[in-house]
């Protein structure tokens, strides 16, 4: 059986669209032994064409070329490059960043060998190429020789059947190119096929076969002695280059160029904290507001409302949409479950309070006495009464005056009800403190239901509640209650549904913010993107010796796409340590001012942060990733 069998082999190129230059014209060859095999010829002659097609390289050809009396064509080549064959270059082409024994490993990366078996194999190897004692060294710290003797070792990484080797010694001085010689023709001994490119007569003398190459053309083609050692051919692995090897191989990269991918990663890292710390700072506000507001209250009280009339415009709703008629309120109390309920209502808008000469606009007048916290001073109201807050009170009391002198004085009430005013004299029965310290900060009355429905009737409208409050009989039915609410249709309490719609306006602004963020992301992965692209320009010829040495176009792009995920990992790193560490001084401080946390960063936001960051990354790494995949590997081993 033939080893390599060339059949009517004929390649031209095509010069200016117009001049055909032609390398080869049905050239024949066929080898059937191992040994050594020089192929010579001067520069021009087609020795390295002939060697980038026997590669599986180059297979813009006519004619055929057999492996083992497979068309090279039919096979898979980046698979045939892989395991059965191997590539010695006369430019070393080792990758700098990468020891001694990485180089030699990356062959066994490629083919998915496992770490222990990786290590041995390639320790062994070394040992093999008198390179034992230089495992851990830099490239750029070794002299040519021992450059070449671990491109050897490479090459014979996943014990390959054939050693293409180009110009071995072309870059080497005399004694070292005979060592190398020596090592070839051990390799050769063992019972693989070594194919010499050379324009050397003497090192074509010390080969077994002589096939000298001259404008295209075999002009000579003579054995210097009988080959003793029979061809061995080995069974091949078929595992893959992993994702874990991708990811390491990425890292060593990001380290080959540090400060500028800190740089880009810094850049990205600045989206990232800022997404993080909006979402942080909105939730904290909205746990802030509800805790404030909703928190406190009696988790036995369960309350239906129609809705809320809250913000902007409020004063202007017609507030009869929001009220509960007698059958309503019949059908809520008959919820199984329910002990007792007790109804309110909560107007909000340009209700005003007068005492002589002074007024205070009430941001909300409510009939939900619950509302009230603790008294400061005074009592419930009574028919006829009405409790003021704090706030209330500070805007009532003259100057030099305690706010209980104003416990049994007489005010008048105006309330806005749509487009009418309803006045009412009443007389400030005390003082309260709201549940929140939210409710604190504006100015509230609060009167009982039954004087609410007074003043409706004294001006000829009909009184309806805009709350139902539902005593819940224990806490296991009062979840029950609340669904059953629901599922009839109504909402939760007046407070519930301010909150509902001060969250609409966090979340808008929320997603404002989030997208002004969202710039720098965009900037960052444009940065990404171009350093990517810079980086396959740099690495080029690295390039060329992994698809030289097997890897697949998709592993290319895999780790290419990881070192952008890499540069997205660290980006988003930064950004979640920076943005929760300066949550964290917030919080400090916001807790010794109004004794909340403002900025409520989850361990949710910053996995958001990190997923976000590394998907940006990985999308602008695609297209480099995509382009270092499709580089020519004949062009791109010839790249300077």
């Amino acid at each position: 059986m033939s080893i390599i069998e060339i059949k009517n082999l004929s390649k031209s190129y095509t010069l200016d669209k117009q001049q055909k230059q032609t390398i080869f014209e049905h050239l024949n060859l066929t080898i059937t032994t191992s040994g050594m095999i020089a192929i010579v010829g001067e520069s021009g002659s087609g020795k390295s064409t002939l060697m980038n097609m026997l590669g599986g390289m180059d297979t813009n050809y006519d004619g055929e070329i057999l492996i083992e009396n497979q068309n090279i064509r039919d096979l898979d080549l980046d698979e045939y490059r892989k395991n059965r064959l191997g590539f010695v270059f006369q430019s070393f082409n080792l990758i700098p960043n990468l020891t001694v024994l990485e180089n030699v490993e990356l062959a066994l990366d490629l083919s998915g060998t496992n770490k222990e078996e990786k290590r041995q194999r390639a320790l062994s190897l070394l040992e093999k190429v008198k390179l034992g004692d230089h495992v851990s060294k830099k490239i750029s710290q070794l002299s040519g020789g021992q450059k070449q003797r671990v491109a050897i070792a490479r090459s014979l990484a996943n014990d390959p059947d054939i050693i293409l080797a180009d110009e071995p010694t072309g870059a080497l001085d005399k004694q070292t190119s005979a060592e190398i010689m020596e090592l070839l023709k051990t390799i050769a001994a063992e019972g693989k096929l070594v194919i010499l490119i050379t324009h050397s007569d003497r090192v074509a003398k010390a080969c077994d076969r002589i096939i000298r190459i001259d404008d295209g053309r075999i002009i000579e083609d003579r054995s210097t002695h009988e080959i003793q050692t029979k061809f061995i051919k080995k069974e091949k692995r078929s595992s893959q280059f992993s994702l874990i090897a991708a990811w390491r191989f990425a890292f060593k990269n990001l380290l080959r160029n540090k400060k500028r991918n800190l740089l880009v990663a810094l850049g990205g890292s600045i989206g990232i904290f800022s997404v993080i710390i909006v979402l942080g700072l909105s939730s904290g506000i909205k746990g802030y507001l509800y805790n404030e507001l909703v928190g406190n209250t009696d988790t036995l009280n369960i309350s239906a409302t129609k809705g809320v009339s809250f913000g902007p415009g409020a004063e202007n709703v017609n507030q009869a949409q929001f009220q509960f008629t007698s059958s309503e309120i019949k059908q809520l109390s008959s919820i199984a479950g329910v002990e007792t309920y007790t109804t309110n209502s909560t107007l909000q808008g340009n209700s005003l309070l007068k005492l002589g000469d002074k007024q205070v606009p009430l941001m909300m007048v409510t009939s939900d006495l619950s509302q009230a916290k603790t008294l400061v001073a005074g009592k419930m109201p009574q028919d006829g009464e009405l409790l003021i807050t704090e706030k209330t009170a500070s805007s009532l009391v003259g100057e030099n005056q305690k706010s209980e002198n104003l416990i049994g004085k007489k005010v008048s009430l105006s309330l806005a009800v749509g487009d009418q005013v309803f006045k009412q004299d009443l007389r400030i029965s005390g003082i309260a403190k709201p549940n929140s310290t939210i409710l604190n900060s504006i100015a509230i009355g609060l009167v009982s239901d039954a004087e609410l429905s007074k003043i409706f009737s004294k001006n000829g409208v009909d009184y309806h509640p805009t709350a139902v409050v539902l005593r819940a009989k224990d806490e296991q039915v009062a979840p029950q209650i609340a669904d059953e609410i629901k599922k009839m249709g109504y909402k939760g309490s007046a407070m519930e549904g301010a909150i509902d719609q001060i969250n609409q306006y966090l979340s808008l602004a929320t997603a404002i913010l989030v997208g002004l963020a969202s710039i720098s992301l965009l900037v960052s992965s444009i940065m990404i993107l171009v350093v990517m692209y810079i980086s396959v320009v740099e690495r080029t010829k690295e390039i060329g010796v992994l698809r030289a040495i097997g890897a697949r176009k998709k592993d290319i792009r895999r780790m290419f796409i990881s070192e952008a995920a890499g540069v997205g990992l660290f980006s988003g790193l930064i950004g979640s340590i920076v943005a929760s560490v300066l949550g964290l001084f917030v919080n400090m401080a916001s807790q010794q001012m109004v004794q909340v946390n403002l900025i409520d960063i989850s361990i949710l936001y910053i996995l958001v942060g990190l997923g976000v960051s590394i998907v940006v990354s990985i999308l602008a790494g695609y297209f480099p990733a995509a382009k270092a995949a499709k580089l020519d590997p004949i062009e791109a081993l010839h790249f300077d």
